[in-house]
């Protein structure tokens, strides 16, 4: 008879699964741009270990390379190259609508001196400037800078398109995000045209936002957007609709109101935050804007990408004049309305002064009442609306009034 043994089992310690290291941070890309090998190497050898680097051999080929590599964060690219130099290299990276790549950090190292070439440069939209040959301490520390800021600026961009996708309204500043905007700007359009009704927008961007940035740091960025917030909510009405759009980008939108009110409002915007003093970390920051109208049945408008690149074509104009501008319009036309607006102005200016000032102020009221009959009698005369006798008694109700209070 077979005896059945019991077979031992062997007990294996099972393997003990390895351990996955976290991934570190991803190193920031930078792409140096020049026709020169040697040059190439020469700042490689200055970047490498700390950043990792891409190279290209003229201003098209490093077009090339940008588009397609969303992880550069800084571009260093010579002035004088071929197929492309770097004038027109940065000429085009500042007028692509990828935002990203727009608001990319561009330092130009060249042996060229002329300050036309800077001057030239600059109003291109170059970032800094050094000359060959560069100096490691202060060429790598200026570089880990322009990193920072273009992580920061991508950051940024990033999280305005998250929140676009995301909610209605935007958490930094608690306005209406830019996915609210875009929705109802498209309804707000359809019922324009729909029924014939005017609709105007006030677009505005923070100038020297991303430079402002890199100055100031930290928590800068969050404090100035939500203090553009309070001056945009204390002067819009209250039927105003207001949104944040990209980064330092904003909108406010006039239902059933043209060109004209959208100017004034524009106009005493961009007036409030230039003179309002921004205080960071009790240090008073200058604060100024560039602003632009896109207003329906004036401007060529069929739909909202109509309305978006317009937007975006003037606030560029606003932008490269300088700043601290508004631009109403694309013609010549909007010369008249833009007197009518300063003469809108400058009548709430003396209607202040009215209140404020007493006895001055009544006498500027007199005058202004005055001027006010004079266009009466200028509508009656031409327009034909039959307003003579109530013309005659204004006319003679403030010369009575002008007579008792004395006022010369």
């Amino acid at each position: 008879m077979r005896t059945t043994t019991k077979q031992k089992v062997s007990k294996r310690t099972p393997p003990v699964p390895a351990v996955k290291k976290p991934l570190g941070p991803i190193t920031p890309r930078v792409l140096i741009i020049d026709d020169s090998k040697l040059a190439r190497a020469a700042i490689r050898m200055v970047l490498e270990g700390e950043f990792d680097v891409v190279e290209a051999e003229n201003g098209e080929h490093g077009w090339k390379v940008l588009r397609g590599d969303d992880r550069i964060r800084v571009v260093i690219t010579d002035a004088n190259m071929p197929v492309l130099d770097g004038y027109g290299l940065i000429e085009r990276i500042r007028k692509t609508p990828e935002e990203w790549l727009r608001r990319i950090p561009i330092v130009m190292v060249t042996s060229v001196e002329e300050k036309a070439a800077r001057i030239r440069a600059l109003e291109l939209g170059v970032t800094d400037f050094f000359n060959k040959p560069v100096y490691k301490t202060v060429f790598l520390d200026k570089v880990r800078t322009h990193v920072h800021l273009g992580q920061t600026t991508r950051k940024l961009i990033e999280a305005s398109a998250a929140l676009a996708n995301e909610g209605a309204i935007d958490p930094v500043t608690d306005l209406n995000s830019q996915r609210y905007f875009l929705e109802r700007i498209a309804q707000d359009l359809a019922y324009a045209k729909r029924h014939t009704q005017n609709l105007s927008s006030v677009f505005l961007e923070i100038d020297q936002y991303d430079e402002l940035v890199r100055q100031h740091g930290g928590d800068f960025s969050e404090h100035l957007l939500c203090w553009l917030a309070e001056q945009l909510k204390e002067t819009a009405r209250t039927e105003d609709t207001i949104a944040r759009m990209q980064a330092s980008r904003f909108v406010v939108t006039l239902v059933n109101s043209g060109h004209l009110e959208a100017a004034v409002l524009g106009d005493r915007l961009r007036k409030l935050i230039t003179t309002a003093q921004f205080t960071h970390h009790n240090t008073i920051i200058p604060i100024t804007v560039s602003l632009c109208l896109v207003c329906v049945g004036r401007d060529p408008i069929d739909t909202v990408d109509d309305f978006l690149e317009l937007a975006q074509r003037r606030l560029a104009r606003a932008k490269t004049d300088g700043g601290n501008l508004m631009i109403s319009g694309d013609t010549p036309e909007t010369q008249l309305d833009d007197a009518i607006k300063h003469l809108l102005m400058n009548i709430d200016d003396v209607l202040q002064i009215a209140v404020l000032d007493g006895e001055s102020g009544h006498r500027n009221l007199a005058k202004l009442a005055e001027r006010a009959v004079m266009i009466l009698e200028l509508a009656d005369s031409s327009l034909h609306t039959d307003m003579a006798d109530g013309i005659r008694y204004i006319r003679a109700k403030l010369g009575k009034a002008v007579k008792d209070q004395n006022i010369a």
